[in-house]
């Protein structure tokens, strides 16, 4: 399915690179989803390694909780 088939409050991008974050907002808005609607936490690397486990947990919960 299409995101733009989904109904949604904000898309939330949480990736720690920089330029994959503007290539995700350039793709987003190619597609016509407005700029407030997209949502940005930028983790910085250093930190991923020590915090991964805790972030994908993290992620999963939230994404369970999401869709109950």
């Amino acid at each position: 399915m299409e995101i733009k088939q989904q109904k949604f409050d904000c898309i939330l991008i949480a990736v720690y690179d920089f330029k994959a974050i503007r290539e995700i907002h350039d793709r987003l808005a190619g597609l016509g989803i407005a700029e407030e609607k997209v949502k940005t936490m930028a983790i910085e690397p250093e930190f991923t390694e020590a915090f991964m486990d805790q972030r994908l947990y993290w992620n999963r919960d939230f994404a369970k909780y999401s869709y109950q």
